[in-house]
């Protein structure tokens, strides 16, 4: 739904998506199981022009981190910012990989 959502450029969508999918960690089996959200709101992130979905993912995420194990944020969700930032450098022309930005 997602991936096709964002091949057919809608934002409504997946703004609708992004909110709701805010209040799912406990519904696809807790902190245990939230990490299965990642992804998709990474994709979101990374795949929309629109600022207002953007912040909606951005927005879900805060709402599912804190819920995620220790060691699930340290292996999902580092490498996950990191992908995001770096599509963002590259979205802005930066050539500077971020291991070297200060």
């Amino acid at each position: 739904l997602v991936s096709n959502a964002i091949d057919a450029g809608d934002d409504e969508v997946l703004l609708a998506i992004a909110q709701k999918l805010k209040g799912f960690a406990d519904l696809v089996g807790g902190k245990e199981q939230a990490a299965c959200l990642l992804p998709i709101l990474e994709k979101i992130i990374c795949c929309v022009e629109e600022i207002v979905v953007a912040q909606a993912a951005c927005d879900a995420l805060v709402e599912i981190i804190p819920k995620l194990p220790q060691e699930v944020v340290e292996e999902k969700c580092m490498g996950m910012i990191r992908r995001i930032l770096e599509g963002e450098s590259r979205f802005l022309g930066s050539s500077q990989p971020l291991d070297t930005v200060k």
